[in-house]
This record gives structure tokens, C-alpha cells and sequence, in this order.
């Protein structure tokens, strides 16, 4: 076993291998960043940066982003940088201290999301919304 890196991140989690890239790809979710290592490029890499904390992310077809963030629901496109600020494609009205915590997706493309507050205890349910990565 080898580590990813020997950075310290504030709450890193959420690996999710990018067969396109041969990468594999983590958040470091209280610093709002997603980083990546790969077959190619075996150093570990800044790839995106909010001004919040991610929730999750998943890959889309095309090879993009969707990144739950403080935000909302944001889409990046297949070549983005550190600084692209994507697109919100979903405002989601986070509450005080609450943040996304996960998500995941099914072989439809759909996303699935939840939100927790600061201190653990019961999330919400969100408005549902069809097609975020078809």
C-alpha cells in the first residue's frame, strides 16, 4: 500500500478512479478542493477550488464535474483548471452550518445527494431534480 500523498488535508475523502485519465480523484472537503494523482502524473495535483466545502463529486459522461458545493450543484467542463468557476446548474438552499455529506450516482446518470448540519444529527430531504448528468 502507498499513500496518495503526504499533504496534510483538513478532511479528505471520496476517491473516485477516471478511467479516461487513469487518475484517481479525492476531496479535500473543508479546504473546498478536489485533487488527483495519476498512472501519467503520479504527483498529487490540485484540480478545483470553491470558496466552500464539497460534498461529493462525480464524473459526467463527457468527462466533466458535478461538484455539490455551498453553492449549489456546480457543472465543470471536460478541461477545467483550478480556477474555471463552472456553472451553478442547481441552486440548493443550504442552511446555516449544514453542507452536502456525499453523493452518488446511478447508472441512469442520476444524482443522489444528502446534507448534514455542523454538528451531526439528521439531515433534510432535498426538492428532487431530474437530468443533472444525463
Amino acid at each position: 500500500m502507498e499513500a496518495l500523498s503526504h499533504r496534510l488535508f483538513h478532511l479528505a475523502e471520496g476517491p473516485l478512479w477516471n478511467v479516461r485519465e487513469q487518475a484517481i480523484y479525492w476531496t479535500d472537503i473543508l479546504n473546498g478542493e478536489i485533487w488527483s494523482r495519476g498512472e501519467r502524473d503520479p504527483s498529487p495535483r490540485p484540480r478545483w477550488k470553491t470558496d466552500g466545502v464539497i460534498g461529493g463529486f462525480a464524473f459526467t459522461g463527457e468527462g466533466g464535474l458535478v461538484v455539490c458545493t455551498g453553492r449549489g450543484v456546480i457543472l465543470l467542463p471536460p478541461v477545467f483548471d483550478p480556477s474555471t468557476p463552472g456553472k451553478i446548474i442547481w441552486r440548493v438552499s443550504i442552511g446555516p452550518g449544514e453542507r452536502f455529506n456525499d453523493m452518488i450516482t446511478d447508472v441512469k446518470g442520476r444524482l443522489y445527494a444528502g446534507t448534514k448540519p455542523g454538528r451531526n444529527g439528521p439531515g433534510r430531504e432535498l426538492p428532487r431534480r431530474k437530468g443533472l448528468l444525463a
